[in-house]
């Protein structure tokens, strides 16, 4: 009975998730760098289609992203594909080897480098496509390499939310 209801959420919230046709919202296509300073163009080059894309704009907020890396286990081999964007603005451009390089002090393994990518443009830039207006909280989508955003959602792990993600993925995965 317990392995049925939770089929059932799962369907459930898959049904909610999921727009009908076309989503709204579309990842703008931009081109940067990953922490192992390969060139990195976004939507296309995502590591998998669709991947999870976790969104921060402050370095306190690398505590509630960790909240969702360690929450939905995406380190272990089986999670789905996925890259962290710090989105740090453009006025920071400047200073972007310092960043760069400090971000790579406390990221030593080579596989999150590579999931770390840095977006040195005006967080608006980013925002406006997604429908999103704050900055004061992380995001968690789920995108397509076409662009399409499949889901979004805001603020710390819960498990309510990881089941959202994953039955959103898992849905987008079968098609």
């Amino acid at each position: 009975m317990h392995v049925l209801k939770n089929i059932c959420l799962v369907l459930l919230l898959a049904l909610i998730a999921m727009p009908a046709g076309a989503s709204e919202h579309v990842f703008p296509t931009l081109t940067a760098k990953d922490l192992n300073k390969r060139e990195v163009t976004l939507p296309q080059g995502l590591p998998g289609d669709p991947s999870v894309v976790m969104l921060a704009f402050y370095r306190k907020q690398q505590d509630d992203l960790n909240t969702w890396i360690n929450g939905m286990n995406l380190k272990a081999e089986d999670a789905p594909p996925w890259v962290e964007l710090p989105v740090v603005g453009w006025h920071n451009r400047l200073f972007s080897r310092y960043i760069d390089n400090g971000m790579r002090s406390g990221i030593t393994a080579t596989e999150d480098r590579a999931r770390t990518i840095t977006i040195y443009r005006g967080r608006s830039w980013l925002l406006e496509p997604l429908g999103l207006s704050e900055t004061d909280r992380v995001y968690v989508l789920v995108v397509r390499q076409n662009g399409e955003v499949l889901l979004t959602l805001e603020g710390t792990y819960s498990e309510e939310k990881a089941t959202q993600v994953r039955a959103v993925f898992e849905n987008a995965v079968a098609f």
